[in-house]
């Protein structure tokens, strides 16, 4: 019989395998606390709580977000074929050039600007996914890539930045 033939075992195994490993963590606190010594028992403790109550927040929220989601079996529409997985996930090297300021549509705060002069300004909040708004523009959205990867970039500078420091010098 095998782990996912158990009715209650068909959820994913993510939370599984990170419910065993708090138990596992937990066993090891008990055999620390029965068998350790004495010095060295608060100074574990504290790293296997630490840990503990990492993997706990993680398998709380890793099963609050699997068990929001239909079985796959019961989404026969909008499937992903494994050519465009392959597609969107095959590397590329990042966008650095932004597009050309003629190809970007107007911007929205000159666009209210203008609709309130008119007097045609809509009071109406945007709701995700309502009919009526038009998708993004193919410059759209490599202005968007523009900017995540040259963020990107920078955090990736910072970080690096860190190894060049001694170990032990203060980040000031």
């Amino acid at each position: 019989m095998s782990v996912r033939s158990v009715p209650f075992m068909e959820l994913p195994t993510a939370p599984w395998i990170l419910f065993g490993l708090l138990l596992f963590l937990g066993a090891l606190n008990f055999q620390l606390v029965r068998h350790g010594e004495a010095s060295s028992i608060l100074s574990s403790l504290k790293r296997f709580g630490e840990a503990e109550i990492g993997i706990g927040v993680t398998v709380i929220l890793a099963a609050a977000s699997l068990t929001s989601l239909p079985p796959a079996a019961d989404l026969t529409q909008d499937r992903v074929s494994g050519a465009e997985i392959y597609a969107r996930m095959t590397p590329r090297p990042p966008r650095l050039s932004s597009p050309a300021k003629k190809d970007l549509p107007e911007e929205v705060y000159a666009a209210q600007k203008r609709a309130f002069e008119m007097g045609s300004l809509s009071t109406e909040s945007f709701v995700p996914g309502q009919s009526g708004t038009r998708p993004n523009t193919p410059a759209e959205k490599a202005w968007s890539e523009y900017n995540h990867h040259s963020a990107g970039i920078i955090v990736l500078s910072v970080g690096f930045s860190r190894f060049l420091r001694k170990p032990g010098e203060s980040p000031g």
